[in-house]
């Protein structure tokens, strides 16, 4: 007779019983590391979309602001301290118009356009908004009363997707230098 030390036979329903029970834990283990894999990966997803989509808005505001800080400190030819288009510089029409940076007080757009008019591709669901204030020279933020002028516009360009601000950026433009 040959004896084994150290081992004992279990009874084959008893094996059985306890392979199916590892089976369900492993199961169970892998099932909530998968969940939390498939967590990370959808949060670092959407981090990357907001950070691309922040760049954008980032391109847009300063593309905008450019735009703006090349024109003129007011209409030329004029000594007026009116905010806001003149004749000729519809609302709707062509940003290439605005010869002054006031002209841009108000402007809101939803679709994207280039200054001569034409569409900028896939940019649906963005807009942007200025508001071009007068400010005293003395403190940048207070805001002057219509017809006050005392050399200072203060510039905010706005960005918009979905309806949340994505960027915005505020610059100021004097009669004779850009701050």
């Amino acid at each position: 007779m040959i004896v084994f030390f150290g081992t004992s036979r279990k009874p084959r329903g008893a094996a059985r019983a306890m392979s199916l029970i590892e089976v369900t834990v492993s199961v169970a283990i892998v099932g909530v590391m998968m969940v939390a894999a498939l967590t990370t990966l959808h949060g670092t997803t959407t981090a990357r979309r907001v950070d691309a989509d922040r760049q954008v808005a980032r391109t847009l505001v300063e593309l905008l602001m450019a735009e703006i800080m090349s024109k003129e400190y007011q209409e030329p030819n004029t000594v007026t301290a009116s905010l806001g288009r003149e004749d000729g510089e519809a609302a709707g029409g062509p940003r290439k118009q605005y010869d002054d940076v006031d002209d841009y007080n108000g402007w809101a757009a939803t679709e994207l356009r280039w200054e001569d008019g034409l569409q900028i591709p896939n940019r649906e669901g963005w807009r942007r908004t200025v508001e071009v204030v007068c400010v005293s020279p003395a403190d940048f933020t207070c805001v002057l009363p219509a017809g006050w002028d005392f050399g200072v516009k203060r510039i905010t360009v706005k960005v918009y997707y979905n309806d949340n601000e994505m960027a915005s950026l505020v610059c100021l433009r004097g009669r004779t230098k850009h701050y």
